[in-house]
């Protein structure tokens, strides 16, 4: 009987272990999905190609909110949808030719969902903190949201009748 009881304490610490291990992989497996997508955030234009890593949802209020018609002079309430990431396009890595380095992630998982706050570095003396939200469609981690740009956009949509 004892042998029995000290086999399921192995098999459960086992098991636990290996599910904080898997939690773990999860992660760092999100982390890098990350650095991966977010060359598809729009900064400056959007275009189809980036639709296959967005939900339905997010890239429809997206393209809606790019095809609201500017002010003559050019600088509307849209403006904001410019600067997702870049700014004014003085950015280090740009004018350097550089790559971009996202680091110091705080993710989380909970189900299909994770959201996750890093560090978006374009220099040596230039970082900003970003917060990304995906979404699992499928066996892919989709973008969701944008610095809680999802809300803005719906906002400016709505603001301007659509």
């Amino acid at each position: 009987m004892k042998k029995i009881a000290i086999f399921s304490l192995f098999a459960l610490t086992l098991f636990s272990c290996g599910g904080n291990r898997t939690q773990a992989q999860s992660v760092e497996e999100i982390n890098q999905t990350i650095s991966g997508l977010i060359k598809y955030i729009p900064d400056h234009r959007i275009d189809e190609s980036i639709k296959p890593h967005y939900t339905e949802e997010f890239f429809t209020l997206l393209q809606k909110a790019w095809n609201v018609p500017s002010p003559e002079d050019g600088i509307g309430d849209e403006e904001f949808l410019y600067y997702f990431i870049e700014g004014n396009g003085d950015c280090y890595a740009s004018i350097n030719g550089t790559e971009h380095e996202c680091k110091n992630f705080k993710t989380k998982i909970d189900g299909n969902t994770a959201v996750s706050t890093f560090d978006y570095v374009h220099g040596p003396e230039e970082t900003d903190s970003h917060t990304i939200t995906l979404k699992k469609v499928g066996n892919s981690w989709l973008i969701d949201d944008w610095d809680d740009n999802k809300k803005a956009v719906a906002e400016f949509l709505k603001s301007n009748g659509f």
